[in-house]
This record gives C-alpha cells, sequence and structure tokens, in this order.
C-alpha cells in the first residue's frame, strides 16, 4: 500500500509540472517572435519593401526573395548589380545609410531598416 501511494504522489507531482510548464511565459514570447518587421531594400534606385520574421539575415532574404547570388556569405549579384573581381568591382550595401560592418550572412534585419546595395570600384 507504501508504494501505490508513493507512486500516485510521483505521477500527481509529473502532472502538476506538465501543467505548470505549460503556463509559463513561453507562449507570449512566441508571439513576439511571429509578429513581422518591415525592411526596405533599394537597389539602383528602386526600393523594394518586405515584411519579415524577426532574426531573418540580410542573405536570407535576398536570396529567397531578390534571387541573389552569394560566395561565403557575401552577396556577389542581386538584380542587374554584379561584382566583377577582373574590375575590382564589388557589390556592397549601406545599413540606414552606413557601410555595414558585416557581411550579408551575420546581418540581422532590425524593423525598419533600410538596406541600399550599390557598386564600388577599387
Amino acid at each position: 500500500m507504501k508504494h501505490w501511494k508513493k507512486l500516485v504522489t510521483l505521477l500527481a507531482m509529473v502532472a502538476a509540472l506538465f501543467i505548470f510548464t505549460g503556463c509559463t511565459n513561453s507562449n507570449a514570447e512566441q508571439i513576439a517572435e511571429d509578429e513581422k518587421i518591415n525592411v526596405q531594400i533599394v537597389i539602383e534606385d528602386k526600393t523594394h519593401d518586405f515584411e519579415i520574421y524577426p532574426n531573418t539575415t540580410l542573405l536570407e532574404l535576398v536570396t529567397k526573395e531578390l534571387d541573389a547570388k552569394d560566395e561565403d556569405g557575401f552577396v556577389t549579384s542581386v538584380g542587374t548589380l554584379e561584382s566583377d573581381p577582373s574590375t575590382n568591382t564589388w557589390l556592397l550595401f549601406n545599413k540606414n545609410g552606413e557601410m555595414a560592418t558585416v557581411g550579408a550572412q551575420d546581418l540581422i534585419l532590425k524593423d525598419g531598416d533600410i538596406i541600399e546595395f550599390y557598386l564600388e570600384q577599387f
């Protein structure tokens, strides 16, 4: 009989654990992650507006939505702009009016970001 009481107590504790785990604020966190953010991509004076999920990288967005090509996480072509190593011309981008300090694979987009792609010859 003692073993049954211990077993019932243990089962009740496990059930309570599952119930209380479901009551945490992880649902609120999930809802916040599901909210979309707005970003703009500018290519040759043409603006593309996107509504994307938080934590999306620039590389993910442009390869999926703008058929961009990349090499080792760096965008090499997007739209009609394309890097040309033979002329030492490279595709670069500004984030919110300033030259980006990380590559497209590492740039996590934030709400309101404006990304402008351009070619630069060195």
